[in-house]
Parts: C-alpha cells; structure tokens; sequence
C-alpha cells in the first residue's frame, strides 16, 4: 500500500483496501478513504524512511485485523500483495500479516486473539 502511494496504482489499490475494510458500509468507506489520502498527503509532504515504516506498519495492522474478524479475505488480500510486485517481502497467513522491513526484519501483525506488535 506505501509502496503505491506514489505511483499510478494508487487508485486501484487504495479502492481495493477501501472496500474490504469497509466491508460494504458506506459511511465505513468514506471513513477508510479518508484514512488511505492521509496516509498519501502524509507520504507525499514526509517522503523519509521513517515514515514510511510507520504507515506501512500502521496499514500492516489494519489488514491483519480484517483478516483475524473475516479470514475468508484472504484470497482477496493476498490478490492485492500480488498486484503490487516486486513486493516478494510481504507474506499473508491465516492469522497474521508480515512485513519484511529493512534488512529482512520481520514486522509481524500476528492477529488470532487481537493485534500485537512486532517480535521484539
């Protein structure tokens, strides 16, 4: 998602998570598409490293949290990851989302019982 914030996939992919997030609920989609331009506008005005592994680790957790409520879009995530190759770092599991951040550090959203953070 970081990664197609500045490219012209943005449209396709932001409407993608925009509609498994909001699970078909308008007022839940304006709410997430709000969210997805922040997270744009932000990475547009604050291009560092920094924060892009904050908005990757922060749109990490809320993938992981739809797929811990509603497991059954996985396929459609784990469509999404694909669309957005070279990405080979990104792995999705029945219950968790991982990221390989710098140097191959797992940032993991393990999500069976709620989200929790990254392996220390």
């Amino acid at each position: 998602m970081v990664q197609a914030a500045s490219t012209d996939a943005w449209t396709l992919v932001s409407g993608k998570v925009a509609g498994l997030l909001s699970r078909g609920d308008r007022s839940r989609r304006d709410v997430v598409e709000h969210q997805l331009l922040h997270t744009r506008e932000m990475l547009g005005s604050s291009p560092g490293k920094e924060s892009a592994a904050a908005e990757e680790q922060l749109w990490a957790m809320r993938l992981a949290d739809l797929l811990a409520e509603r497991p059954e879009t996985r396929p459609e995530l784990q469509n999404l990851v694909d669309t957005q190759k070279p990405r080979p770092n990104v792995t999705i599991g029945p219950h968790a989302f991982v990221v390989l951040g710098d140097h191959n550090q797992a940032n993991q959203t393990h999500n069976h019982y709620g989200p929790s953070s990254p392996p220390q």
